[in-house]
């Protein structure tokens, strides 16, 4: 997110919190993520960008 901001410092990405959030769950390893879990947010996400 960071570096698209400081690229594009106006755009607004709804959920970015959230996105960074699931990042880092994935790469880190914090917890276990389920395919499921993995599979309803990001469908959630790409929704929005239609």
């Amino acid at each position: 997110m960071s570096r698209i901001l400081k690229i594009e410092p106006d755009i607004l990405i709804p959920d970015s919190r959230k996105i960074v959030d699931m990042r880092n769950r994935i790469i880190h390893g914090y917890d276990s993520v389920s395919n499921d879990v993995l599979l309803a947010n990001s469908n959630k996400i790409s929704s929005r960008f239609g």
